[in-house]
């Protein structure tokens, strides 16, 4: 299932005044992912994971991702990812 058919699924609508603007596109995906640079020595701190689509992306090369995302209507697609949490 694609992003847009899983937001129809959850009945999301981005919402541009809070800046909600989805990356669909896997051409900017990769080339986001490929700018960063990553290694496994890297940490990266995504503000707005929404779909989590570049947040996949990430984890596979950086060697941590911490990603915040305060719209609760997200949810069902970050709750995908692992979580591990620091007691530190």
């Amino acid at each position: 299932m694609g992003i847009q058919e899983e937001l129809e699924k959850y009945n999301i609508i981005p919402d541009p005044l809070k800046d909600q603007f989805l990356l669909k596109d896997e051409k900017m995906v990769d080339e986001i992912v490929r700018f960063a640079d990553l290694s496994k020595d890297d940490i990266v701190l995504e503000i707005g994971a929404g779909t989590g689509v570049l947040t996949k992306e990430l984890a596979k090369r950086a060697g941590k991702v911490i990603a915040f995302e305060i719209d609760r209507k997200f949810r069902p697609f970050l709750e995908k990812f692992p979580s591990k949490k620091s007691t530190a």
